[in-house]
C-alpha cells in the first residue's frame, strides 16, 4: 500500500497523460462530458489523489478513460494498483492478479472480478 506522500498508479497515470498533452483538471472534465460522461472535477481530483484508493465504479474507468484519452484496460490496471494490488500491466492481466492473489477471500476476488467484466463489456452509447 502506498503513503500519502507517495502519488498512487492512477495519479501518475493522470499526471503523465496531462503533462504529455498540456491538459489542466477542467480540459479533462471537459473531454468526459464531450462524450457523455458526467464526472466532475472535484471527482477526479479526488480519485487522482486518493492513495489507497478505495473503491471506484466501473462507469467511473471509463469516464476516466475518455478523459485522459487512454484505455480502459490502463485505467483499470492503474486503478487496481492504486488499491494496492501488485499487478504489471505487463503480461498479466488485473483478472489473473486478482484471480491468483492468494490474500483476497474468495467473496473480495468475486466481487472484484464482477467490476473487471462490468468495465469490460460496457459499451459507450448504448
Amino acid at each position: 500500500m502506498g503513503t500519502m506522500d507517495q502519488r498512487s498508479a492512477l495519479g501518475e497515470l493522470y499526471d503523465a497523460v496531462t503533462r504529455a498533452n498540456d491538459w489542466s483538471l477542467r480540459d479533462v472534465e471537459a473531454r468526459i462530458a464531450k462524450v457523455g460522461g458526467s464526472l466532475k472535477r472535484s471527482r477526479i481530483n479526488d480519485l487522482v489523489n486518493a492513495n489507497p484508493l478505495e473503491s471506484i465504479r466501473a462507469e467511473v474507468i471509463y469516464d476516466l478513460a475518455d478523459g485522459l484519452g487512454v484505455s480502459a484496460d490502463r485505467v483499470a490496471v492503474a486503478v487496481v494498483q492504486s488499491m494496492g494490488f501488485r499487478v504489471s500491466a505487463d503480461g498479466i492481466t488485473p483478472a489473473e492478479a486478482i484471480a491468483r492473489d492468494p490474500h483476497l477471500s474468495e467473496d473480495t476476488k468475486a466481487a472484484l472480478l464482477s467490476i473487471l467484466k462490468t468495465a469490460t463489456e460496457r459499451r459507450r452509447g448504448a
